[in-house]
């Protein structure tokens, strides 16, 4: 799970004790797939113009919490919205983690259309 020595390139922890940006990734993963979680929406989704440079996953936890993990790879932002059969839906929480010698951020709800940053993953609880 550690890196031994500095330069090892496998680990989620640098031999510093400090987390890598694929502990992060999974930090974020494991959020999203809880105890009694399905999955609504497989990889590439309906209207992702990510096709090619991301993906999204979707999931319902047992308590009916939605959440949509967005990976995207490309070097330009996007934005992202979630919509149900009642209409678009409007987040509780968005996690983005951009920078990948820093932490994830929390970062405000200021409405349905979400930013998602080039070269990031974002989590979305709605």
């Amino acid at each position: 799970f550690y890196d031994f020595h500095p330069g090892a390139k496998l680990g989620l922890i640098d031999n510093n004790g400090q987390p890598k940006p694929l502990y992060r990734a999974y930090e974020l993963l494991s959020e999203s797939i809880t105890a009694g979680s399905v999955m609504l929406i497989p990889g590439n989704a309906t209207n992702n113009q990510l096709t090619n440079n991301g993906t999204v996953l979707v999931t319902r936890d047992s308590g009916g919490s939605v959440r949509a993990l967005i990976i995207n790879r490309d070097t330009a932002s996007h934005t992202a919205r979630l919509e149900n059969l009642a209409g678009i839906m409007t987040p509780v929480q968005i996690k983005v983690f951009d920078d990948h010698a820093g932490p994830v951020a929390i970062v405000p709800v200021s409405s349905s259309e979400i930013a998602v940053p080039a070269q990031s993953l974002v989590l979305i609880e709605y």
